[in-house]
């Protein structure tokens, strides 16, 4: 069997939850980053196209800076956890956020970025972001989540 290199898996998941997203909401997402889309598209160069918009640092850090505190802990407790679902993360910020404040986080930031719930956040984002939540201290706070079954 051929092991595959942990970045190059990430990038993959990426690219693949992006394809799978319904049309409608690939093609918000494709015009909030990129701009209009003409006809005929080919969908694998969009997320082509996206990927190497999202490898920029300064796109990345403009992203991020809008990105509240909550935002980012909500962004970093998801990517750590296995198999993340809206009642994981919910229980996981119990006695901090009520599960209706994490549901409507989780919503607004799936607006932005792909299955949020089950999250496969871009690589280069994922660095960027936890570059950020350190600067908030969440990670030295928390640690890293633990797996909540």
């Amino acid at each position: 069997m051929r092991h595959i290199d942990p970045h190059i898996q990430d990038i993959i998941n990426w690219r693949e939850s992006f394809a799978t997203l319904p049309d409608a909401h690939f093609f918000e997402l494709i015009r909030m980053y990129l701009g209009e889309v003409h006809t005929p598209y080919n969908k694998p160069k969009l997320i082509e196209e996206l990927g190497a918009f999202l490898r920029k640092e300064e796109h990345r850090k403009t992203l991020v800076s809008l990105l509240s505190e909550s935002d980012v802990q909500l962004i970093c407790a998801v990517h750590f956890m296995q198999n993340a679902t809206q009642e994981k993360v919910a229980a996981f910020f119990a006695g901090e956020y009520s599960f209706a404040a994490v549901y409507e986080r989780l919503l607004n930031l799936e607006r932005f970025t792909p299955k949020t719930q089950v999250t496969h956040i871009s690589f280069s984002l994922m660095q960027t972001i936890s570059t950020t939540a350190q600067k908030f201290r969440f990670l030295s706070k928390k640690q890293k989540p633990v797996q909540l079954k």
